[in-house]
């Protein structure tokens, strides 16, 4: 069937105002051949196989959803899938998602790491009579271990996926063992933050130095950058030849994701490559100090991004939200509760407190926090 590229005004006939605006937004064409709905439908079927297979039961399930339906198709079409009921939320809010899961017994739901922050930071007695297992599915940006830890606490049995929108969403899982089950829940936590496992409909997964497209080695310290080829891919960026040429550089598409290696394989995600901070010539992984401050006793939520210095060129800048059942905290105790778990050339120089700003998604908008660190710097 013949390939065609539509015009702006044929995309805008096409899409729903909504879509519409999100696709220019993002910037992104998926794959197609022929109609762009059957080739898109496919690549959305695809996915959804892969996350059925990902939340098989032999029951039927209700899920709840914390992702918006346009990013993240897969969710509610996996539970098609399965003929089973999906139940949308316009705004999430921690009673609200309690209160859908005690009324229709929801037993699988997913959402991005601030959906499920919010959830087990909620009050006790919020949570009570939910039911007592609950599947859920993490996925949007790199969660922190101690909010994976919390989650199994609340009696949730987590899968950690990955992904992107040039992917369809999730591309990749992270397959727990049996073995791991014998583990502390910290460490359980720790592999569990990890991925690197592809979905099975897509070609491969890995981590190569963009510079050689040579993979990185397996020794959990030398960082690469995390990239995919497969059945579940876009054709390009909308009108973007350019940007097109780049993203698929050496035959692979180039997630900006950077990432090291372990031994078994699995990846474990550092930082998005416009994020390392770069300090005295050394690489800093803001996700790294972020676990930190999530490990912290009043931490409800953390970012950290690059400060300008004089003398190191960049150093670490935390914003911080307490618990709001937290005793005060000081910048000094944040600094050194970060030097007693990292290299003290890692630990934020500066803590800065108050809200975080995010998207409609949920997601923390680094880019307003860095204008923010470069003025608190000045």
């Amino acid at each position: 069937m013949e390939k065609f590229k539509k015009t702006e005004e044929e995309w805008r006939q096409q899409l729903s105002p909504e879509q519409y605006h999100v696709a220019r937004q993002k910037g992104t064409e998926p794959a197609f051949t022929g109609k762009y709905w059957d080739n898109h439908e496919e690549g959305t079927y695809r996915c959804a196989c892969c996350g059925a297979e990902l939340f098989d039961s032999a029951t039927k399930f209700d899920s709840g959803t914390g992702w918006p339906s346009f990013y993240a198709a897969m969710d509610p079409n996996s539970v098609r899938t399965e003929t089973d009921t999906s139940h949308g939320m316009r705004r999430v809010e921690a009673q609200s998602v309690f209160d859908l899961m005690r009324r229709h017994r929801v037993t699988h739901y997913c959402g991005a790491p601030v959906v499920h922050n919010m959830l087990v930071n909620a009050p006790g007695e919020m949570r009570a009579g939910i039911p007592k297992k609950i599947f859920g599915m993490i996925a949007g940006s790199a969660p922190p271990p101690a909010v994976i830890e919390s989650l199994e606490q609340m009696g949730v049995d987590l899968t950690h996926v990955y992904g992107l929108t040039e992917v369809y969403g999730p591309a990749s899982v992270c397959a727990k063992h049996p073995e791991w089950e014998t583990l502390s829940p910290s460490k359980r936590a720790e592999l569990n933050a990890r991925q690197g496992v592809r979905y099975e409909m897509q070609e491969s997964m890995t981590v190569l130095d963009p510079k050689t497209m040579q993979p990185v080695p397996r020794d959990g310290e030398t960082m690469g950058e995390i990239m995919f080829r497969g059945n579940i891919m876009m054709k390009g960026y909308l009108k973007n030849p350019r940007a097109t040429s780049e993203a698929f550089a050496g035959g692979w598409f180039h997630t900006g994701d950077l990432a090291v290696s372990d031994r078994d394989g699995y990846v474990k995600i550092k930082d998005r490559s416009k994020d390392i901070i770069i300090s005295g010539g050394e690489n800093i992984s803001t996700i790294e100090i972020e676990d930190v401050l999530y490990s912290h006793p009043a931490v409800l939520e953390a970012a950290v991004v690059a400060s300008p210095d004089e003398k190191w060129g960049e150093t670490p800048c935390a914003f911080i939200v307490l618990k709001s059942s937290s005793p005060p905290v000081t910048e000094k105790q944040v600094i050194a509760f970060c030097r007693e778990r990292l290299a003290h050339f890692k630990c934020p120089r500066r803590v800065i407190f108050g809200s975080l700003p995010k998207t409609s998604t949920g997601k923390i908008q680094k880019n307003i926090l860095r204008d923010l660190a470069r003025k608190a710097s000045q």
